[in-house]
């Protein structure tokens, strides 16, 4: 029986229903929008990574304004000692709307906006 060109499309086709009734799922599931804390320090410290030095310095003063920034400072322990002590500023202060957002007893999918 000589190969068919359509032989091969079967289970790529398989692969791509199955992508799609995953992707389908986790777009309608309530919890897939949401991030970690974790999830958000991970994407905090590669988009600092990625900032060029003057950039790094300038979020770095505007952080030291930030009213919770001695609190974050002194949570750098030694466990922490391979990160300099911008990037765990940076890293630390990530999950700060959310904690907001707890201590005001608001549900995390409520927007809240701050002015300065």
């Amino acid at each position: 029986m000589p190969n068919h060109p359509h032989q091969h499309t079967t289970p790529t086709l398989n692969k791509l229903a199955g992508i799609l009734c995953i992707s389908t799922a986790l777009l309608f599931h309530p919890n897939a929008k949401a991030w970690s804390g974790a999830g958000h320090q991970v994407i905090a410290a590669e988009a600092y990574r990625q900032l060029p030095p003057n950039l790094q310095k300038k979020v770095t003063e505007i952080l030291k304004a930030h009213p919770d920034y001695e609190k974050w400072e002194k949570s750098l322990t030694s466990d922490s000692a391979n990160l300099d002590l911008p990037t765990f500023i940076i890293i630390r202060s990530s999950t700060w709307p959310d904690e907001i957002r707890r201590a005001e007893g608001l549900p995390l999918n409520k927007r809240i906006y701050m002015e300065n």
